[in-house]
């Protein structure tokens, strides 16, 4: 029904296209297809109780989705994160939309043609960039810094999925063992102290010695490449807008909030990610099995 639900004004088929996988099989069957036993015996009902017996059956079957993790190397966990970033991008800029609700488990995938396609899931939450609604995070590990000193003096803003897919890209190559499709357990401190969700432990995620440190111990060995090209200038885009905020002067500097004083907004950010691809495309890395 997720297709009948989105199929709405506010929802463009253009949009929904973008956010739900193909439909495989869909049909709909009335009463009369049914063969209800009440259909054969001629009553005559009154109006609002025939409406309420008139129901009908629709079945929709997608393409099978898979769980981002069971992807078969580094070069189609790219991929398919980096789909979902512009599908995002394209949402947003037709509806207004933000997705708010963006983690590891919102990235899956589905293949055709032999190849990966990104559906990014779970739009519950979405609302128009700016909403003065408060805002209740799903998932604290996931959550954009601004957001998590409890204040709500941020209106989230396009900047904060950002922060978010970034967050599920890094936990991804931390977390996920190609080899056997699953979910590892952390392995190194600072990563627990960020999943813990409170504003000063995520922000020493970008201290740069506690960086430089992190990086070459907990990423698993067939990401080791996309950490070098992928996650640590993402992570320096990252670090050099908040510097522009005064996260660590702990002052408030007077820049555009939304995009950081320019340093980071989808054009600053994409460029990152087309430079990764860009990279993988020309190395003969994370083509074979598990990235090898």
């Amino acid at each position: 029904m997720l297709h009948e639900s989105l199929g709405s004004d506010s929802w463009p088929r253009e949009v929904t296209d973008l956010i739900i996988p193909p439909l495989q099989f869909k049909a709909i069957y009335m009463a009369e297809d049914l063969n209800f036993s009440w259909k054969k015996l001629n009553l005559k009902l009154e109006e609002n109780v025939a409406a309420q017996l008139n129901r009908s059956l629709r079945i929709e079957v997608e393409e099978d989705c898979r769980p981002w993790c069971e992807v078969d190397n580094a070069r189609e966990l790219v991929d398919v994160w980096h789909q979902c970033v512009e599908c995002h991008n394209d949402v947003f800029e037709k509806t207004g939309l933000l997705h708010r609700n963006i983690s590891n488990t919102s990235i899956m995938f589905y293949r055709s043609d032999g190849k990966v396609r990104g559906v990014l899931k779970d739009w519950d939450l979405a609302a128009p960039n700016g909403a003065k609604d408060c805002f209740v995070p799903k998932s604290l590990i996931f959550t954009a810094i601004d957001l998590l000193d409890g204040s709500g003096k941020h209106k989230y803003c396009h900047r904060h999925d950002l922060e978010a897919f970034f967050y599920a890209f890094t936990w991804a190559v931390v977390h996920y063992n190609l080899k056997t499709k699953s979910v590892e357990p952390t392995r190194f401190w600072i990563l627990h102290h960020w999943a813990e969700g409170t504003k000063t432990k995520k922000i020493s995620f970008f201290t740069p010695k506690k960086h430089q440190n992190w990086g070459y111990r907990a990423i698993r060995p067939e990401f080791r490449q996309i950490f070098h090209i992928g996650i640590r200038p993402l992570w320096c885009l990252f670090n050099s807008a908040f510097q522009k905020l005064g996260y660590w002067e702990k002052v408030h500097i007077y820049v555009d909030h939304a995009t950081c004083g320019g340093a980071l907004a989808y054009d600053t950010f994409i460029a990152v990610v087309r430079k990764l691809q860009e990279d993988l495309t020309k190395s003969k890395a994370c083509k074979g099995p598990c990235g090898k």
